[in-house]
């Protein structure tokens, strides 16, 4: 299975911190979210509240999605990761595209909480 990685970091605020995952393209995925090792929420992710600011410095959160190719059109897959309350509201995208039509990608994405 071919894969996609992204890493940034995030600049916490005063405000907790959500998450949304979006899964893009017309095509089918889901997702799993841990903070540091513990499990947060798995399947679709929407304004998912990851804590308050001072509980988060310095942690990291992991988003793993599979996403499958359901689409006749297009092999090109996208999850775009959108995380607010810190100090600017930020969107990070990645892509990728599968060779065969049906085939799935893993996308592997983490943020590194800044206080």
């Amino acid at each position: 299975m071919r894969e996609a990685a992204l890493e940034a970091d995030y600049q916490l605020g005063a405000e907790p911190v959500l998450l949304t995952v979006t899964i893009g393209n017309g095509q089918f995925g889901t997702s799993l979210v841990r903070l540091n090792s513990a499990e947060k929420c798995r399947g679709d992710i929407g304004d998912l509240e990851l804590g308050k600011p001072g509980s988060l410095k310095g942690k990291k959160v992991r988003v793993k999605s599979v996403v499958t190719d359901v689409r006749d059109e297009t092999n090109r897959l996208t999850v775009t990761y959108k995380l607010a309350g810190g100090a600017q509201d930020q969107t990070f995208v990645s892509t990728g595209v599968v060779e065969n039509d049906g085939d799935s990608m893993l996308f592997r994405a983490i943020f590194n909480l800044k206080g």
